[in-house]
């Protein structure tokens, strides 16, 4: 990897604790490839704020563009999914008990990379 290229984790860490504005395409494109996947994934997302009404307070993070869906929300659903056919075919050893292990622990890393926003910890 090119040494000038800013790990993704850390730019929207920086994002979620000083602010602003990321262009995630941009942001895809120094930390990755720019592979068709890579560049529509960014396409639709984003990192933006959403109100979670369960507890009344205002989250930023990575989320689906133009909706109101975390991507923690997002691996959430499919945490206690079957594992899916296509995933077994890849990975013929991986147990079900497994797939739900890791299933968990992207949720939890997503949570880390999500904040409540300083200036405003409640919607109004």
């Amino acid at each position: 990897m090119n040494d000038a290229r800013t790990p993704l984790v850390t730019m929207l860490l920086e994002v979620l604790e000083k602010g602003g504005d990321v262009d995630l395409r941009a942001a895809v494109g120094r930390s990755a490839s720019e592979s068709e996947g890579n560049v529509r994934a960014a396409e639709l997302l984003e990192i933006g704020h959403v109100h979670v009404p369960e507890t009344g307070i205002e989250r930023i993070g990575l989320k689906i563009r133009n909706k109101p869906y975390l991507l923690s929300e997002v691996a959430y659903a499919v945490e206690n999914s079957d594992l899916p056919d296509y995933v077994g075919e890849q990975l013929p050893d991986l147990s079900q008990d497994e797939w739900a292990a890791a299933m968990r622990m992207v949720v939890l890393i997503l949570l880390e990379l999500e904040g409540a926003p300083a200036q405003s910890a409640r919607c109004s």
